[in-house]
């Protein structure tokens, strides 16, 4: 699908029309009466989000997190907004003879990747792009929270702070451990990670599943 468009045939030399990316817009079907009770009822209503509070924001993004439930145990949804025209570099996407995508879609398709290989991740519930030509103009990325679970990096703090130095340092092994034996899975079945930086990997928050037993709970990656 990514390289039939640098295929030449009867009618042009390169079939730009397919190569040009397109205005997205997506809603998993059982996630949406929820987010219309949220008051997500248009497109637009995504990139300035009811009920919501900003998480963080850096040069070509802001994360939003919404209230409201996910269902059993739910607390809501994070929602990501890709503010930066171009921040996918379309171009080098054509380069590398891709079709171009914008930064909402790409993700997307990682979470949706994790998914159908039963890793444990976010899972996303609505995402769209608003596009000109091969250039993205703004997008967004609506995914479930991960209730209970916090990045390794919060769980190291928090453990360090409250613990005897050597029941610290058996813990953090053992976590550390887990977030690596995940990524060489992962690697494994062929999913490139390009930041497995220690946040991008959440356990149980810190007190909710650390008992004496070299037990080892299960790891979401994001």
């Amino acid at each position: 699908e990514y390289y039939m468009a640098l295929v030449p045939d009867s009618r042009s030399w390169f079939r730009l029309a397919d190569m040009a990316a397109k205005d997205s817009f997506h809603i998993r079907p059982e996630a949406g009466p929820t987010l219309e009770r949220l008051g997500f009822l248009r497109f637009e209503d995504f990139f300035l989000p009811p009920s919501s509070e900003v998480v963080s924001e850096v040069r070509d993004r802001i994360v939003y997190r919404v209230a409201g439930e996910t269902g059993p145990g739910g607390s809501g949804y994070f929602l990501k907004v890709f503010k930066n025209p171009g921040a996918n570099r379309p171009w080098s996407q054509l380069a590398a003879f891709e079709r171009p995508r914008s930064c909402a879609e790409i993700e997307v398709e990682r979470l949706q990747w994790l998914e159908d290989h039963h890793f444990l991740a976010p899972r996303w519930v609505a995402w769209g792009a608003e596009m000109s030509g091969f250039s993205e103009i703004r997008s967004f990325l609506m995914t479930e929270t991960l209730v209970g679970k916090q990045g390794l990096d919060e769980w190291l703090n928090a453990a360090r702070a409250a613990l005897a130095p050597r029941e610290f340092r058996i813990r953090k092994r053992r976590r550390l451990t887990g977030a690596a034996r995940l990524l060489a899975n992962l690697h494994e079945a062929g999913f490139h990670h390009p930041y497995p930086y220690l946040r991008h990997f959440f356990v149980p928050e810190f007190g909710s599943a650390d008992g004496p037993e070299p037990q080892e709970p299960p790891i979401a990656v994001i």
